[in-house]
This record gives structure tokens, C-alpha cells and sequence, in this order.
């Protein structure tokens, strides 16, 4: 689909921020050739190699391309003897784009987009800690979530800092939004503020308030896709698009 966000891209911060990047993905960029010059200012992709479950693999020069205003991220299998087809039989093909701008004590990140249904992969779109080992140090998500059917919605996460639980428990809300529509989704991650907090919103509609155990190390902003993890079995190799209006 090439249908847009109902929500318009601010052209300003709100009070308290300071504007430092926004991307429309106006170029037209290939498979294999993403980011464009403009693209490449902000944004750049992960190394080639096995997804979070070790059953995909990272690969944007397979999986993203810029084309009618929209980032698109074709999430599919492919084998090495039929370049750009889907193949049921083939490598299960992913991508995890990583922002520039970073790392960073503190961000309010605001993306439109919708997915396909694509049953065995999710999104994880999140801030990821630039210290310490894994998310020992906290992790911020939003959105999250399995693009398994019409009714999956995204879901926020705000995975606590060291106390109690290390990054393995966490706060979490539901978007109620369904993954194919088109919606703008915000973290709002403040570790600065007199109590620490984490907001989340869905086209500028508060879902859910974080003030206990949010991280407060520096973080870098991660737009993850991947397949579904490892304690999940996978279904039959499927192929949907993920895109990113700005």
C-alpha cells in the first residue's frame, strides 16, 4: 500500500525537546543500495548476521529499499540461486537499522508505519543500552510485537534497569492498534526529569507511564525486525512488507 500516515510529521519539538533529526524517505534507493545520501545522514544497517532466535539473518542489501515517499523493509526467504524471489526454501531475510544519532541519555522518537501479516516474524523497535551486557542495563521497546494476524497490535515494553530484575521485568502496555493500519507510535524517554519516566503514545494518545526502574544509562535508537524467537516455533516461510511513512 502506498497510503499515509493520518498523522502529519511535526516540524517542531514540543517544550522541554530539542528537534535533532527527522527522515520522510523521499529517495528512491534500491535493494542493495539503501541508505541513499540522505538516508545515510541519519541511518545505518547492521552488520550482515543471524537475527535475536539465530533463525533469520540481518541483511538490508536483501530486505530494504526507499520508493514513494515510504522505507520499505521486505521481509521474506530467498536462496542463493534466485536472487530478489521469495523461496520458501531459502534463508529467512530480516533487517535491523540503526540511527546515528546516538548514543543518547534521553530521546522522544516518534515513527509512522504499518506492517503486513507476516506470521514468524515481529518488530522490535527499541532502545537498546550502548553499556554493560545485553539488556542488564534496561531496554525501552515500542513498537513490539508478532505480525501474526489482523488482530496483532504492538505493545510497549519498558524493561526495568538493574533493580529488581536486571531487565527482565518490565512494565507493558497494549497500542490496541492493529499492525496494518497506519499509526505514528512515541517513547518518550526522560532519565533526566527529577523522577526518571518512560511515556508512550499512539497518534499523540497516552497509552502508558513508566516511573520505576527506567533506565538511565545512554542508549541507541534500533529499528529491529526479525523472526519470532527461538522458544516460538516458526510457521511455514512467509513474505509481507514493513513501512515506515517517517
Amino acid at each position: 500500500t502506498t497510503s499515509r500516515c493520518p498523522v502529519t510529521m511535526p516540524t517542531s519539538a514540543p517544550a522541554g525537546w530539542t528537534r535533532r533529526t527527522s527522515s520522510t524517505f523521499s529517495e528512491t534507493t534500491a535493494l542493495g543500495r539503501w541508505p541513499g545520501p540522505v538516508a545515510a545522514q541519519a541511518w545505518q544497517n547492521r552488520a550482515r548476521g543471524k537475527d535475536t532466535s539465530g533463525r533469520g539473518m540481518y541483511d538490508s542489501s536483501k530486505t530494504v529499499s526507499e520508493r514513494n515517499g515510504l522505507l520499505d523493509i521486505w521481509t521474506h526467504s530467498e536462496t542463493s540461486t534466485k536472487p530478489g524471489v521469495h523461496d520458501p526454501a531459502g534463508q529467512r531475510y530480516v533487517a535491523a537499522i540503526v540511527s546515528k544519532l546516538g548514543p543518547t541519555n534521553g530521546a522522544r522518537i516518534t515513527i509512522c508505519m504499518r506492517a503486513d501479516v507476516i506470521p514468524g516474524y515481529k518488530l522490535a523497535y527499541l532502545l537498546w543500552p550502548s553499556e554493560g551486557s545485553g539488556n542488564q542495563l534496561g531496554e525501552i521497546d515500542f513498537p513490539e510485537g508478532k505480525l501474526s494476524g489482523s488482530t496483532a497490535t504492538p505493545h510497549a515494553f519498558m524493561h526495568y534497569a538493574p533493580k529488581p530484575a536486571s531487565g527482565k521485568k518490565q512494565d507493558w502496555y497494549d497500542s490496541g492498534a492493529p499492525f496494518q493500519q497506519w499509526h505514528a507510535y512515541t517513547i518518550e524517554w526522560n532519565p533526566k526529569a527529577s523522577t526518571p519516566y518512560a511515556k508512550f503514545y499512539v497518534d499523540g494518545r497516552l497509552i502508558g507511564h513508566s516511573s520505576n526502574y527506567v533506565p538511565t544509562v545512554t542508549m541507541r535508537y534500533v529499528m529491529q525486525n526479525e523472526t519470532y524467537m527461538a522458544a516460538d516455533a516458526l510457521p511455514a516461510p512467509a513474505q509481507g512488507h514493513v513501512q515506515i511513512d517517517w
